[in-house]
C-alpha cells in the first residue's frame, strides 16, 4: 500500500490501532461491501480528514483497485475503460523518472 501524503497515513494508523485496541474488527473477518467476497481491508470511503478516519468499508482487493479506477477515472488521470498502472517508483501523477 502507497500513502502518499500526511493525512492518508494518519487515517491508516488511526484504523490500524483501532483494530489492535479491539475497537475495530479486522477487514478479512468482514464480506466485501461490493461483491459479498471476503474482504481484505478497510477502504476510507469519504477521504482521510480526521472526522472521516473511521468511516470504512471492507473491500476485496478486486472491489478496491476498481474503487481506486473510478477515482482517477473522475480525476481526469484515465479515460473510460483505461487502466491505470504505475510502479512503486512512480507515483500517481507524477512523470516517470529517467534513467
Amino acid at each position: 500500500m502507497v500513502l502518499s501524503g500526511p493525512e492518508q497515513v494518519e487515517a491508516y494508523n488511526a484504523v490500524a490501532q483501532a483494530i489492535r485496541d479491539g475497537a475495530l474488527v479486522r477487514a478479512v473477518t468482514q464480506a466485501c461491501a461490493a461483491c459479498n467476497r471476503q474482504a481484505a481491508l478497510w477502504r476510507h470511503r469519504n477521504g482521510y480528514d480526521e472526522a472521516h478516519w473511521f468511516d470504512v468499508e471492507a473491500l476485496c482487493g478486486a472491489c478496491r483497485t476498481r474503487a481506486h479506477q473510478r477515482w482517477y477515472w473522475m480525476k481526469g488521470r484515465v479515460g473510460p475503460g483505461e487502466v491505470f498502472e504505475w510502479t512503486p517508483d512512480v507515483r500517481p501523477g507524477e512523470p516517470e523518472a529517467k534513467t
